[in-house]
Formats: structure tokens, C-alpha cells, sequence
């Protein structure tokens, strides 16, 4: 069972008259038991399939783990409809959500519906203890027993660590870009081997955009309601005098899966704020603004038909929104320069023309105090520092940019020697004139004065070489990765 925004609702309608959350189970060994053993089996198909397995086996395990906790969410589904809804079962339902669906989606409604539980029904949230099973007679002291026992019922989930929490190994398998998965990029930071990591999945980065973009966007609804679920259990904690369940190490891994989306493929959401009110302001203009060219109107971006729209009535009130939208237009040009960047680093690793661009992208957010500081430094340092700093090589790491909701012009493709430098067939590639057309309009429309031509590159490139030859013997030594980068050239 895959847990939709549908079944949030429905999952919340009473089990019956009695009791909204139903019988505790544990009390009932006959359907308890069976439950146990299928989490039993679920949890040992995963452990043999994050103890690095051969690659002959790996497919099996991945379908024997996948079986297991698709059985177990079934069974517990089914309970949850008819039977109980219990704190301890749900932790259950939320790992299995985490290995089924790799969107986050169906992890992120499954702690939303738990969420609304604790919030609503924590009276006859299980566990709920019988009478008997209580220490004491006293009511107050009684209704802390009952507190004390959900509490400890979260332990499962939030562990006593970061590795111990039940969510750890499903988020080690969880696949950040392409095939490359969580586990494989901490071990790649331990090792200080992120920029390798980097290199290697940019082509899938932007085939997989907008599944990228829907998985941050999960990670970011799951924190948003862990933090609200730890709110709400403080509280309870609080009121019955209890120690609470700390959520601290569960909200570390998430945080951590958080910028390794953000470290790994520069997408981060933009403010819902500005997104918003951008979006409604470009679909107001769009609709407003005539043109005696229906057809051409309708390949133009709203951005851009806000920005000409706002120009040409431009006065106190509408500033701010003039703002935005040139903010977002700018925005677009760095992804599209980013695009641009990335075909060279793919199609020309010797060249430096990627490392400029990413230079241009980086100092195009640098305040003006910060681009004269690196400015200055570049008169400052000696040879060799300045030719790394004028190719760009002084900063390896890709600049985050801002994200944007749509994006047009030029689309990097995975560069492969059978298809072509494109990553497509010579047949889709003929098949695509139009739009090869339409981008060479738009590169060239760009102002000659920005565009350095590659003669210009050329005899910068020749010109620091020689002052380079002429100094190096007067230094007897230089930076030993300098010079490995200087002869890669």
C-alpha cells in the first residue's frame, strides 16, 4: 500500500463507537503476532540489503526487500481501517512508506496523518493501557502512566541516535539523483570526494528536474511536520509531567538529506512567498497584455511579458513588483548560462570555458563590495594564482542557484559518444530544427559586449601562458595542485 493525500481523511474516520484509535493490539496476540513477524522479515531483507551485497544478488535482494515491506504496509493498512491505530505501528507504516515510494511522498501523508492523531485523538491513540496494566489508582497519576507509554512507543522511530532510528537504513537506500543514493554521497563528503560526485551526476540532473524538485519539496513537508509533531508531544509531555520522546536525531538525518540535495544538484526551493505572488502577477499581465501577434504571444514567457508590461508603466506603485519579476528573468539567464556551462564541462573537460562561466554565474551574486574585494585580490597574488583565478579554477565548486519555477531555452543532455555530444539520436536531433533554430536566435541576441569570442580567449590564454614560463624559474616552489591543473590543460 502506497499512502496518498487521499487516504490522510480517510484514515481518520472512528474505528467504532467505543474507541476512535480503536483496541491496543498488543493485547490481542493473534493478530499481533503475525504483524511482528512480517516486520521481522522486512527488517531482515533490509539488513541484507545495505550489507553490501555482490551484483548478482543485489537485483533479488532489492525485490525480496521491497515484497517484505509491501506486505507488511498492506497488513497494516488493513488494520488501521478495522482494527487499531497505534503510535508504534505507524512508525512501522512510515519506514515502509520511505522504501516504496523513493518521491517521499507517501512518507511525508503518512507522518502528516500521524501528525493530525496526536494532535486530535491522543486520548485513544494507542497504546492505551488497561486498567490492569496500571501502576497506580489516582486518575492523574493514571492519565501520566497512559503518557509515559505513548512516549515510549516513538522510541522506534526517533532511536537514541542517528543510527539507530528505524528511518536510518531506509534513507541510506533512498536514490538522491539517477542511481547515486544517500549512503553513496556521505561517503563521498567523508572521503572529499563530493566534486567527483558533482561531475557525475550533472547530466542527470537535469533530466530528472522536476523529480528532484518533488522529492526536496517531501524532505521539506517531512521536517515541517516532525517539527510539528515534536511541538505537540513536548506539549502532551509537559501536561502530564512525563519525559517527552526526543525527535532531534530523526530531524538531523532529514536535515542532512536536505543539503545533500542542495550540495549535489543546486536545486533549493524558492520562498513560497515570492513564488506566489510572482506567479500571480505574471498570469495577470500575461492575460492583460494584447499583442497584434497571437502566435508568437503565445511562445513568450509570462516573466517576460510582465517585464515589458511593467516597463512601459513604470511609476512608484508598481516598483516592487518590477523587482521580482526582473529578479526572476535574471534568475532564469544564470539557469540558462548554468545549462550552458555544464555542456562544456561534459563535451570539453580540458577547456577553461566552463570554469568561466561558473566565474560570471558567481560573480553575478556577489555585492559590489564583494566583487571589488575579489577583484583587487586577483592584482595581488602572483602568477600563477592570477592565471587560476582569471580561468576560474580558484573556486572548483558550483555556485547554488536560486531555483525557478519554469525555465525554457537551452537543455543540457547526458553527453554519450554513440548518440552524439547531445545525448540524442542523429535522427531526434534533425527532428529538433525549429528549436535549434530559436537558440541560436537567443545566443545571438546577447550583447556583443558581454561575449569574449574564442580569438579573445585565445590570446588570453597564450598571454598568461608566457608570463607563467617567465616566472616559473624565478619560483622554486609553486603549489604542487597547480601545477597538475596547469598541465591537465
Amino acid at each position: 500500500m502506497i499512502f496518498l493525500s487521499k487516504h490522510v481523511s480517510e484514515f481518520l474516520y472512528p474505528i467504532n463507537d467505543e474507541s476512535h484509535c480503536g483496541e491496543y493490539l498488543k493485547l490481542n496476540k493473534n493478530i499481533f503476532r503475525p504483524l511482528r513477524n512480517d516486520f521481522n522479515i522486512a527488517q531482515t531483507a533490509l539488513r541484507k540489503l545495505i550489507q553490501n551485497p555482490s551484483d548478482d544478488q543485489i537485483e533479488l535482494l532489492e525485490e525480496d526487500c521491497h515484497q517484505s515491506w509491501m506486505t507488511l504496509s498492506n497488513s497494516l493498512g488493513e488494520i488501521f481501517q478495522t482494527r487499531s491505530r497505534d503510535i508504534e505501528l505507524i512508525t512501522w507504516f512510515i519506514t515502509s512508506q520511505l522504501l516504496l515510494d523513493k518521491s517521499l511522498s507517501a512518507a511525508a501523508h503518512s507522518l502528516s496523518w500521524l501528525v493530525q492523531l496526536v494532535d486530535s485523538h491522543w486520548s485513544t491513540l494507542n497504546p492505551v493501557l488497561p486498567e490492569a496494566k496500571l501502576k497506580s489508582s489516582e486518575e492523574k497519576a493514571q492519565a501520566s502512566e497512559q503518557a509515559d507509554a505513548k512516549m515510549k512507543a516513538f522510541f522506534q522511530m526517533v532511536g537514541d541516535s542517528e543510527e539507530s532510528s528505524l528511518l536510518y537504513a531506509p534513507l541510506l537506500l533512498l536514490p538522491l539523483v539517477g542511481n547515486v543514493t544517500f549512503y553513496q554521497f556521505q561517503s563521498a563528503e567523508r572521503r572529499g570526494e563530493l566534486n567527483e560526485l558533482k561531475q557525475k551526476v550533472t547530466p542527470w540532473v537535469a533530466q530528472e528536474r522536476e523529480l528532484i524538485t518533488t522529492k526536496i519539496k517531501n524532505t521539506a513537508l517531512f521536517i515541517e511536520q516532525l517539527e510539528r509533531l515534536s511541538e505537540l508531544v513536548d506539549q502532551r509531555a509537559a501536561m502530564f509531567g512525563v519525559k517527552a520522546a526526543s525527535f532531534s536525531f530523526v530531524r538531523s538525518l532529514f536535515s542532512k538529506l536536505d543539503k545533500a540535495f542542495v550540495q549535489l544538484t543546486g536545486i533549493r526551493l524558492a520562498t513560497e512567498t515570492s513564488h506566489t505572488a510572482c506567479q500571480a502577477e505574471n498570469v495577470e499581465l500575461a492575460k492583460t497584455t494584447a499583442s497584434p501577434f497571437p502566435q508568437e504571444q503565445e511562445s513568450v514567457e509570462p516573466s517576460v511579458l510582465a517585464a515589458v508590461q511593467a516597463t512601459s508603466n513604470l511609476h512608484a506603485e508598481n516598483l516592487s513588483q518590477l523587482a521580482t519579476t526582473n529578479n526572476m528573468n535574471r534568475d532564469l539567464a544564470f539557469h540558462l548560462l548554468r545549462e550552458v556551462s555544464d555542456y562544456f564541462r561534459l563535451s570539453e573537460p580540458h577547456s577553461p570555458v566552463s570554469f568561466l562561466l561558473e566565474k560570471a554565474i558567481r560573480w553575478g551574486y556577489l555585492s559590489l563590495p564583494e566583487l571589488m574585494q575579489e577583484m583587487m585580490k586577483e592584482q595581488n597574488g602572483d602568477v600563477l594564482d592570477q592565471a587560476f583565478e582569471a580561468a576560474g579554477l580558484d573556486h572548483t565548486e558550483q555556485f547554488v542557484l536560486p531555483q525557478i519555477e519554469q525555465r525554457t531555452g537551452l537543455t543540457v543532455h547526458p553527453f554519450s559518444a554513440e548518440t552524439g555530444k547531445s545525448g540524442k539520436s542523429i535522427k531526434e536531433q534533425q527532428t529538433q530544427g525549429h528549436s535549434n533554430d530559436q537558440t541560436e536566435k537567443t545566443l545571438s541576441s546577447m550583447p556583443a559586449a558581454q561575449v569574449k569570442t574564442e580569438q579573445q580567449i585565445e590570446q588570453t590564454t597564450t598571454s598568461t601562458a608566457k608570463q607563467d614560463d617567465q616566472q616559473t624559474q624565478q619560483q622554486s616552489e609553486q603549489p604542487q595542485q597547480k601545477q597538475q591543473t596547469l598541465l591537465s590543460w
